[in-house]
């Protein structure tokens, strides 16, 4: 693994299509600030209100047509029902099912070909610090540990673990 081209380039899993083990990623993140608030013309000084988020770029990563991507947070294991104190997205192109995407072979190897979607297409999992659907995230290198937590989401994605908490 290279070391980290940049102080903004955060880790990442990447789920390639023909591959049968997933790969360590740098991608690089870029921090934006959303500023709102602040005094109406003529009012008197109010604090203005200021939110950091991050933007992943990807790159060629998701396929060197630059396709649109879908999101998909999760916070909870879906397997192991438990509640994560961060966010895993998972990042998928956005009409994987119908754009002529190939079959993810990773996935179905890390899934015994036991998950219950039909995942094509290259999948990345970012981590994010915190949890809730919050617009505002700021991403941080994953872990080993969020792995696991990816394959329990493909193993329980599609089988009808989102209709209720747990």
């Amino acid at each position: 693994m290279p070391p980290r081209p940049t102080l903004s380039h955060r880790l990442a899993i990447l789920f390639p299509v023909e591959g049968r083990t997933p790969q360590l990623i740098w991608y690089q993140s870029e921090r934006k600030v959303d500023v709102w608030g602040g005094p109406a013309e003529g009012e008197p000084d109010e604090e203005e209100e200021r939110a950091e988020f991050d933007i992943a770029k990807l790159g060629s990563v998701m396929g060197d047509d630059k396709p649109p991507v879908q999101y998909m947070p999760f916070q909870i294991n879906p397997v192991k029902r438990f509640e994560l104190d961060h966010t895993l997205n998972l990042v998928c192109r956005e009409e994987h099912g119908i754009d002529g995407s190939k079959l993810n072979r990773c996935i179905l190897e890390m899934t015994k070909d036991k998950t219950p979607h039909n995942w094509r297409g290259p999948v990345v999992a970012l981590r994010q610090v915190g949890v809730g659907y919050q617009p505002y995230s700021v991403y941080e290198d994953i872990t080993l540990a969020d792995l696991r937590h990816a394959v329990d989401y493909f193993l329980a994605y599609g089988a009808g673990f989102n209709r209720n908490r747990y």
